[in-house]
């Protein structure tokens, strides 16, 4: 079996390859993906194989990507990591046409990541459902601003927030910019918190099995948590149940709450259907969110990989160092 991981090159990537070869070892094969050389990306050393892929946006990705797709005679799988490249991942599975020896692992149809991706979408999909959600707005729907509240990119990770708390502000972030590529979305107070969640594919070997982790980020780097406490918190669990209810997801996947600054209760602020770049914190303390959504894939038990020892836990990142040169 050949495990191609894209963006390989972020954490959530090379994540996944750590942990496809933590689980299978030397049995599988794995291709990393991404756009950079790759004596200058550390998933090199993890993979037996690297591809160069131009970026999702660039004119020629879809015609690269399905030149790739379309040479595949071994078993293979793919497993899209980049939001954008999820979507498109998806969209190509449902055009149908790819070898039959291939397969792309995605936590949903194309229509409901694009439900996550587009955070918009989201908040009409989890009020939609009964969930509690940050209160997202298109910026042309608000007229003036009464309470402070967060401007975000409508789309994309790890995104930059801007705290409007007047009139002024709002139109100087206005100011230049797409009204379409924006969200506003009522401020939250801290703490942040990510749940990694795992739901067992219906009519599968682990059909029923649920697995929820929060993690409060403590310190974050480039929008990667790097130092976090992991709880259980029950009402989180039941929420991951219901948010993988209203968005059609299984396997792996995550999303973030923060505490309304009005009754205190959590509210959903991003929905991703995919792991995160903190995930694999989880796996440090006995529960590889990755490997379980790969096994699940695979139809392979679960159970022996979300084991967490006894809850909370601190986990904190290092930097390692690899060499990436080739021999």
């Amino acid at each position: 079996m050949t495990f191609w991981v894209g963006s390989s090159g972020s954490a959530t990537g090379f994540g996944m390859l750590r942990s496809i070869r933590d689980r299978w070892g030397d049995a599988v094969r794995l291709v990393a993906l991404d756009t950079g050389p790759p004596e200058l990306n550390a998933s090199s050393v993890v993979a037996d194989s690297y591809m160069r892929v131009p970026p999702v946006a660039a004119a020629d990705y879809a015609e690269t990507l399905e030149r790739f797709l379309q040479r595949v005679h071994a078993p293979t799988v793919y497993i899209p990591i980049y939001d954008s490249e999820i979507l498109a991942a998806a969209s190509r599975a449902e055009a149908g046409g790819l070898p039959s020896s291939l397969r792309i692992l995605v936590a949903g149809c194309a229509r409901s990541i694009a439900n996550c991706n587009d955070k918009y979408l989201a908040y009409q999909t989890l009020t939609a459902a009964g969930l509690p959600a940050a209160c997202t707005m298109l910026p042309d729907a608000v007229r003036s601003p009464g309470e402070p509240f967060v401007m975000k990119p409508r789309y994309g990770v790890a995104s930059s927030v801007a705290l409007i708390t007047s009139q002024a502000e709002f139109v100087s972030h206005r100011s230049g910019a797409d009204a379409t590529e924006f969200v506003v979305q009522e401020l939250c107070d801290e703490p942040e918190i990510t749940i990694d969640a795992f739901i067992g594919r219906a009519g599968g070997p682990n059909a029923g099995i649920v697995c929820a982790i929060a993690r409060e980020r403590l310190q974050t780097k480039a929008g990667v948590a790097t130092k976090c406490r992991l709880f259980h918190d029950g009402r989180l669990a039941d929420l991951s149940r219901q948010i993988a209810g209203a968005f059609q997801l299984s396997g792996s996947f995550c999303f973030q709450v923060m505490p309304s600054r009005t009754d205190r209760g959590w509210r959903v602020t991003d929905v991703n259907p995919r792991s995160g770049g903190g995930t694999r914190m989880s796996a440090a303390i006995g529960s590889d969110f990755m490997a379980a959504n790969v096994a699940d894939f695979l139809e392979e038990p679960v159970g022996d990989l979300l084991r967490p020892r006894s809850l909370p836990q601190f986990v904190v990142r290092q930097h390692a160092e690899y060499v990436t040169t080739p021999t």
